[in-house]
């Protein structure tokens, strides 16, 4: 069991101001709900931290083209091969076969960082087994076991991000309504304001939200979950194109909705 405490010190040691609140946040990618967060700047960027039950999640905010993770599968978009780079796994997601990145990208950037992987000592220092890494295209998670790797694992993402950043930088959304079945079309300016990936973004842009607007979200949504689904399956073992990675999020996104009534 993670101790607050423990976390407490570390940002208090490190003169890092910071605010704790209580929240109740499912990630797909941890077991269980996170009932406390830290949120903090440091050297520059945002951070969330959330507590799970035996696991901290680390986030910031980040646009990149690429989305793959290292030593563990990133679970909410669907992975279609993996690699191994100094003894640990890459996943490769989905994703980048759509319209917004492609498999050569993502190899140029796991190259291009080989540099700093044996800095982050994943098996050793960093990353146990369970531990990783993933890059999501508009956040950069990690995921830690030891609160006192928190910081050491921070200091060495922010020397790798700017040089991810640099090289491949996020690439405008282009919705194709020719790649949408017809009776999802009229769900494309939704698609466009809430088809977000990103947890903490997401979480953000819903709770600034009007209550009325989130009724209305979900009840213009909810009738076309179905063919949400049938879109979604329709890809069978393929990679999902990026509207269809939208449409997944967006759906879970109201999913998300649905249980808070």
């Amino acid at each position: 069991m993670i101790q607050l405490s423990e976390i407490e010190n570390i940002l208090k040691e490190a003169k890092i101001k910071y605010s704790h609140s209580q929240v109740t946040c499912y990630d797909r990618n941890f077991r269980g709900a996170a009932e406390d967060m830290f949120v903090f700047k440091y050297k520059d960027r945002r951070f969330h931290i959330r507590i799970y039950a035996d696991e901290i999640s680390i986030q910031t905010s980040t646009k990149i083209s690429v989305m793959f993770s290292v030593n563990r599968p990133e679970k909410i978009t669907p992975h279609v091969k993996y690699c191994r780079l100094l003894d640990m796994k890459i996943y490769i997601c989905s994703y980048f076969l759509g319209n917004k990145c492609y498999l050569n990208d993502v190899g140029k950037c796991i190259e291009m960082i080989k540099d700093y992987l044996p800095r982050f000592n994943f098996q050793k220092y960093l990353f146990d087994p369970n531990e990783g890494m993933m890059l999501c295209g508009n956040s950069a998670n990690l995921a830690l076991k030891e609160p006192s790797r928190i910081l050491p694992a921070i200091d060495i993402l922010l020397e790798m991000l700017p040089v991810i950043e640099e090289n491949f930088p996020d690439k405008p959304d282009d919705i194709d309504a020719n790649a949408i079945p017809e009776e999802l079309r009229d769900l494309i300016p939704v698609l466009k304001k809430w088809a977000i990936s990103d947890d903490q973004e997401r979480e953000e842009k819903v709770t600034k939200a009007a209550k009325g607007t989130l009724t209305r979200l979900v009840n213009r949504v909810t009738p076309k979950m179905e063919a949400i689904n049938r879109y979604l399956d329709s890809f069978g073992d393929e990679p999902w194109s990026e509207e269809a990675a939208m449409f997944a999020s967006l759906a879970e996104l109201v999913c998300e909705l649905q249980l808070r009534k």
